[in-house]
Order: structure tokens, then C-alpha cells, then sequence
């Protein structure tokens, strides 16, 4: 039996390398097979990231973004986007608590808030580039509150020769929900007292808004409505939103404008 040559030590280390470039190049080998499994994960990270774009982050709180909408960027597009849930009585036809027909309790429903309308109606008196030009206050009432007035307001203003005076009318009071400074609830904690509204540009009598903060629960009441929410949009402004108009609005006016304008 014939007895294998001897390889010299130099040439096993040749080999080494050989066998160690052999391996090498099957390694890059198997990358380059695997390259269309990275490529497919990468592709599913930036769906993911797509999808979670649909979504922005406000103060720490995510709102669903409408299609083909940017994030908000100021108090306006803020009070557009945001909305919050809650729980309220089932009210049946006629408006009566709905009872649970086995404990007898009231049934519970989760309704949401919106104050897409506190925007539209900031801009219908003239307010819009007053609080999108610096960090303003704004005292938000919710949709539910101003349905009635800002649709009788909108009839009013369709006979273009009526909008300045449906302007002047509007204007101190939608005014009165806003400052020309961003204060979170702590400033109105720390002092009782009263605050100058942006109404004084449009009626110089018009009075400020008086604060006081109720003592033990921490709450604050402005002309004595309690704040409720605070929320700090991307510019700095501050919004608390309300369930109670801090100043009349005064929706009788509304519908006599809008039926003097028909």
C-alpha cells in the first residue's frame, strides 16, 4: 500500500489559506442569497413605519392623523386633530337614562370630543393669524357646544354685505376665550386674580376674564367655569378645553342675522 507524500509545512499552510478563502467565498455567498430576505425585511420596517406615520404624537398622546393631513404644527390644526373619549349615560329617544333591564343601572356609552368647530370659529372672527403668529391661550368649547352657533353663524355670513357686522358681533366674545400668551393651569394656581383677553382689540370695554383656584382638589375655575383639560400644541399655545362658554354666545343674534340675511 502506498504510503501518502508528506506535505511540506509551507504548503499546508497554503492549503489552510486556500480552504479558508474557499470558506470565505461561501459565506459572502450565502449573504448574497440572503440578500433578498434583508431587503424584504427592510421593506416591512418601512411599511411599519408608514403605518405608524398615520398616527401624531400630541403632548404625548397619539391622534390619528386624516388621510392626506400633515401633523399639527399650530393651535389651529391642533384643535382639529385633537379628541378624547368618555363615558356617559345610553339616552334612549327621548333623552331619557337608558337602564340596564337585569341590576337596573344606568348604561354606560363611550362618546368622543371633538373641537374641530372652536377652529373654524377662531377664524370666522378674525382670530386666525392672532394665535398662529405666536404662542397664545385658547379656552376650547367642544363641538357638541358650538354646533348650533357656528351653523347659524355660517348662514349668516353667506350674504357677503352682513359678514362685517356678523364679525363685530361675534368677535368680543369669541375674543374673551383667548389670551395672547400661553398660561398652563399652574398660573392661574399660583394667583387669584384677573387676566386681559384678546376681546380688548375689538371692544375696548370688555372685560377681563377673573380666575380663582378652588382650594383642596387642585381645579381652577375662569369666570367661573372650571377648566378641564390641558393640552399643549406643537407652537406652545396652551388650550384647556371647557363644557361652558366663559362668555355669552349669544346664538339668538345668530339666527336673527341669518334670517335677516336670507
Amino acid at each position: 500500500m502506498p504510503i501518502p507524500p508528506v506535505i511540506p509545512s509551507d504548503e499546508r499552510i497554503r492549503s489552510r489559506r486556500l480552504l479558508g478563502g474557499f470558506v470565505g467565498a461561501s459565506a459572502l455567498a450565502c449573504l448574497a442569497f440572503a440578500t433578498p430576505a434583508a431587503a424584504q425585511t427592510q421593506a416591512k420596517a418601512a411599511e411599519a413605519e408608514q403605518m405608524e406615520a398615520q398616527v401624531c404624537m400630541l403632548a404625548g398622546i397619539e391622534v390619528e392623523k386624516a388621510e392626506g393631513a400633515d401633523c399639527p404644527t399650530d393651535v389651529l390644526s391642533t384643535l382639529r386633530v385633537y379628541s378624547y373619549e368618555y363615558e356617559a349615560p345610553k339616552l334612549d329617544e327621548n333623552g331619557s337614562p337608558v337602564l340596564d333591564p337585569e341590576t337596573g343601572d344606568v348604561v354606560l356609552e363611550v362618546r368622543r370630543e371633538t373641537f374641530t368647530l372652536m377652529a373654524t370659529l377662531l377664524e370666522a372672527a378674525g382670530f386666525g393669524s392672532a394665535v398662529t403668529s405666536a404662542p397664545a391661550t385658547v379656552f376650547a368649547l367642544p363641538d357638541s357646544v358650538l354646533a348650533p352657533i357656528v351653523a347659524a353663524l355660517s348662514e349668516a355670513m353667506k350674504n357677503e354685505d352682513m359678514r362685517d357686522a356678523v364679525v363685530a358681533q361675534i368677535a368680543p366674545a369669541v375674543g374673551s376665550h383667548l389670551l395672547n400668551e400661553p398660561m398652563a393651569k399652574r398660573a392661574f394656581q399660583n394667583a387669584n386674580g384677573r387676566v386681559w383677553t384678546l376681546a380688548g382689540g375689538w371692544q375696548t370695554a370688555a372685560a377681563p376674564l377673573s380666575f380663582y383656584a378652588l382650594s383642596g382638589d387642585g381645579s381652577v375655575r375662569v369666570n367661573g367655569v372650571v377648566l378641564e383639560r390641558m393640552l399643549t400644541a406643537p407652537d406652545g399655545s396652551v388650550i384647556h378645553t371647557i363644557s361652558t362658554p366663559l362668555v355669552a354666545l349669544s346664538q339668538p343674534a345668530m339666527e336673527e342675522m341669518a334670517e335677516k340675511s336670507s
